[in-house]
């Protein structure tokens, strides 16, 4: 994930994190084989992450609001992500190849 100020300067864009989607299941129907969340992870409370997030100045919107799951290893984070629903649309979250 990259940003960069929206301040009409041409400044470069800051890397803020890494990551890879792993579908649930292969294109042939089958679940994904590996361990979920990976073992000695640590689970991560979010019990108000998006209302500490906005104390921070970090205002999501609804669209941007499907963490339903996080786990720690020392700085590695394992996260689950899922479109809410409201933001599918009529075509359905197939129609969308990253959303948000």
């Amino acid at each position: 994930m990259h940003a960069r100020p929206d301040d009409g300067t041409d400044r470069p864009f800051t890397r803020h994190a890494t990551g890879r989607l792993i579908a649930a299941e292969d294109g042939a129907g089958k679940a994904w084989q590996g361990a979920w969340p990976p073992p000695g992870v640590d689970a991560v409370d979010l019990a108000g992450a998006y209302d500490l997030l906005a104390e921070q100045g970090y205002e999501y919107g609804s669209g941007f609001r499907g963490l339903t799951a996080l786990w720690q290893d020392g700085s590695t984070r394992y996260a689950e992500v899922v479109l809410p629903e409201e933001h599918t649309g009529e075509h359905g979250p197939d129609a969308f190849g990253l959303h948000p």
